[in-house]
């Protein structure tokens, strides 16, 4: 509830008196004091601090804000003084025009508190989604290079060594896998599954390579000759 008061001593001091009746059944009810678009007294229910509203309004305050809470929520009543002849501070609106402006501003400021913790929560969410497919990238890449040190060693099998080799026929061991990885993508990963299958049969029955070769190459000769 936001309500308009006239500016005088009876109307501030009914609303302490209030707070003094209700402190003294045991229910005190937090308050905060604002002048213009100051707080001058923080929120509390220290009735002792009620009255440095009077120390603080000077000659050129225009509006004092008396807010009364309900419980510990954020909910409050509002009560509005204008200290200037009770008079709208923008003399083109009306007290009551002037008020609901002002509601209007405060609804506005927590409608974009509001959307900046949307977004706020957006950006985690986001933020989580990069990580795990960071994540899934280098497990992705992890796997990969599992899978070209098994083709490595398969072709180390090739030249009798269990080992995996430095180079592989002068080709360097960081190169021949990237030859591998490109091939891989060139050809897709059906028909390199066939190539590095033939490699593997080959690789474990190095005797049977002569005849492959003599093989693949009459197949390719009878295609050009199509």
């Amino acid at each position: 509830m936001t309500k308009t008061l006239p500016y005088n001593a009876a109307n501030i001091k009914k609303i302490y008196n209030n707070l003094v009746t209700l402190d003294s059944q045991g229910t005190p009810k937090d308050f905060e004091v604002r002048i213009d678009d100051f707080t001058v007294i923080q929120r509390t229910n220290d009735l002792s601090k009620f009255y440095l509203l009077q120390e603080s309004i000077t000659n050129y305050s225009s509006e004092l804000n008396i807010i009364l809470y309900k419980g510990k929520a954020r909910r409050y009543d509002k009560y509005i003084f204008f200290i200037n002849n009770n008079q709208s501070p923008d003399p083109k609106l009306s007290t009551e025009e002037y008020v609901n402006k002002k509601v209007e501003e405060i609804l506005a400021i927590r409608e974009k508190e509001r959307e900046f913790k949307r977004l706020s929560k957006e950006n985690i969410s986001q933020q989580q989604l990069i990580d795990e497919l960071k994540k899934e990238n280098q497990e992705l890449k992890a796997k990969n290079k599992g899978e070209l040190k098994e083709m490595l060693q398969m072709l180390g099998a090739q030249l009798n060594t269990s080992k995996v080799p430095d180079e592989i026929n002068g080709i360097p061991n960081d190169q021949l896998m990237k030859m591998i990885a490109d091939a891989r993508k060139k050809f897709g990963d059906e028909v390199f599954k066939d190539i590095m299958g033939i490699a593997l049969i080959t690789g474990q029955n190095p005797e049977i390579i002569k005849d492959v070769i003599e093989f693949i190459n009459d197949k390719i000769q009878d295609n050009e000759n199509k």
